[in-house]
């Protein structure tokens, strides 16, 4: 499982940034059934967590979608209040 593996991005203080990350993996597990960034291999899923390589099956609603792409990329800490700004939508 894919949030096993970011376990080193953790460090002894608190990391929001990890912690949304881990949130966007969980929703995308709800909805799709798999982890989002399963490849072949750990070297081929390192790469795609690395390059954010995200693939949704048609099913998965715009809205949710951008939901996850945000949290992925760090855009979603003011969405949620993490950075002490108002929510930007």
């Amino acid at each position: 499982m894919v949030l096993y593996r970011i376990r080193s991005l953790r460090t002894t203080d608190p990391h929001p940034q990890v912690d949304l990350w881990s949130l966007g993996v969980l929703c995308y597990e709800f909805l799709v059934g798999s982890p989002p960034f399963e490849a072949e291999g750990h070297k081929a899923t390192y790469k795609r967590i690395a390059g954010v390589d995200l693939r949704f099956p048609a099913f998965v609603s715009e809205g949710a979608q951008g939901f996850i792409r945000k949290v992925h990329t760090g855009l979603t800490l003011d969405l949620v209040g993490v950075s002490g700004e108002k929510a930007r939508i």
